[in-house]
């Protein structure tokens, strides 16, 4: 189903692998902010999803001001500084504690997005663009799979790694006394310690739920650390595999080629028949 010289073509496999890294991160790294706006800070649903969408209204324009950026500017470059952007917003959310204001997390959320936005309008035309006309939507697909498959991997990825912290923090960090059965399922999530707690003394479930604050912000750190990594590696890919790499110019008629009227046939038409 797939021709696989597609990915001989310039450009192509690497738009794709760009793609990809991004969805990784923009993905993986959602499932760690809406879970602090709930469950760290304590923020009822509503209110976590309408400042959710502050990131959005942040980076509305970005795709817009990339495609002009584009007709001055190099797409590989415009490409790396999109991951370059989306690097500072993951420095930023490595200093996100349950202590510090939500307006960091909305910082380092906003502008990771924004970068990642950037190089996500730049990239399906760059694919479309390195596959011929004819198989114009085998490469649509592709980006498509290659968007989800980064997804997937995104929160495989850096849930478990944040996950992994999280579990070796609280059980390190929950006070003494607690029942087996609660310190096991206070050690599965950051929601199962927050339903533990409540169902303690006062003193106790306030230490539980400060112990599972804060290891599940050390799994943060970490997410953000590998997200890094991977907004790093596309920079590279970028840079490297897409040097040089524009979209196809749509085919366009000579000047000096008189237009047919409709219903008539040109003297080639003639000659072929």
């Amino acid at each position: 189903m797939i021709d696989l010289a597609l990915f001989r073509r310039p450009g192509f496999a690497g738009s794709l692998a760009v793609n990809l890294l991004a969805m990784f991160a923009i993905v993986g790294f959602a499932i760690f902010t809406t879970q602090h706006l709930q469950l760290v800070l304590g923020l009822s649903p509503l209110r976590a999803a309408l400042w959710s969408l502050v990131p959005s209204l942040a980076v509305g324009g970005i795709a817009p001001a990339a495609a002009v950026l584009a007709r001055r500017v190099e797409r590989a470059h415009l490409i790396g500084a999109g991951f370059g952007i989306a690097m500072l917003g993951f420095v930023v959310l490595t200093q996100v504690t349950p202590e510090t204001p939500l307006w960091l997390l909305l910082l380092g959320a906003s502008v990771y997005a924004g970068g990642l936005v950037m190089v996500m309008s730049l990239v399906t035309e760059l694919v479309l663009g390195a596959a011929p006309p004819e198989q114009a939507g085998i490469a649509s697909a592709l980006t498509e799979s290659s968007s989800e498959l980064g997804g997937a991997l995104g929160m495989a990825v850096l849930g478990s790694a944040g996950a992994a912290i999280y579990r070796r923090e609280v059980l390190d960090d929950l006070p003494a006394g607690l029942p087996a059965d609660a310190r096991d399922t206070a050690g599965e999530t950051l929601a199962g310690a927050l339903a533990v707690a409540r169902g303690l003394p006062a003193e106790l479930g306030e230490a539980v739920r400060h112990a599972a604050r804060f290891a599940f912000t050390d799994g943060l750190h970490l997410a953000a650390v590998v997200a890094l990594a991977a907004m790093l590696l596309g920079a590279v890919t970028a840079l490297v595999a897409l040097r040089g790499i524009r979209p196809a110019e749509p085919a366009t008629m000579p000047d000096d080629v008189p237009a047919v009227p409709a219903g008539t046939s040109s003297p080639d038409a003639s000659v072929s028949r």
